[in-house]
């Protein structure tokens, strides 16, 4: 493994990275930025939008980022693997202002990635209805007959649910 403040990060044992460049305004309003991570007319998960309190705006400017999201292949990762790697190479967890903002910036991030589904998990949890839970974006591409239509929902899940192969885990450099 190497540190985060060095060009190269190698990916843990079954698993893959993939380096991410985003703008992001930790002040943006909560139910402003979930609707930016979402697209126009889709669902949005009810309990995220109780959430905001406990993520509180950290700052009043756009800031750029460069980030790193993992992801396990099948039967090998979990959340708490996702976590204790990124803290043994240094990277810093993620708040979900982050997440969405990545949805927003990054509209076909499925298709780049050739993963559908598609979770993106910001990384920072919390506790909702006495559950440890955590902000995600999906991404999902349907083809109906020669269509292909894409959504892409956000939402708060218990972040057991993030221990399978879809799921990929937000990081910030």
């Amino acid at each position: 493994m190497t540190n985060a403040n060095e060009n190269t990060i190698v990916a843990p044992e079954g698993a893959r990275i993939v380096n991410l460049h985003c703008r992001v305004n930790h002040g943006r309003d909560w139910k402003e930025a979930i609707s930016a991570g979402f697209l126009p007319h889709k669902r949005i998960n009810g309990e995220v939008q109780k959430v905001g309190d406990l993520y509180l705006p950290t700052s009043t400017e756009e800031i750029q980022g460069d980030y790193i999201i993992l992801n396990f292949l099948p039967g090998c990762g979990s959340w708490d693997r996702a976590l204790v790697w990124a803290q043994s190479v240094g990277l810093k967890m993620t708040v979900p202002r982050e997440v969405f903002a990545i949805g927003e910036q990054y509209p076909g991030l499925e298709r780049t990635l050739g993963q559908n589904p598609l979770y993106l998990v910001a990384t920072t949890d919390c506790i909702f209805g006495g559950r440890r839970k955590a902000c995600f974006v999906w991404w999902g591409r349907y083809r109906f007959f020669f269509w292909s239509i894409g959504r892409r929902v956000v939402g708060l899940r218990p972040t057991i649910d993030f221990d399978h192969n879809c799921a990929w885990f937000l990081f910030r450099k």
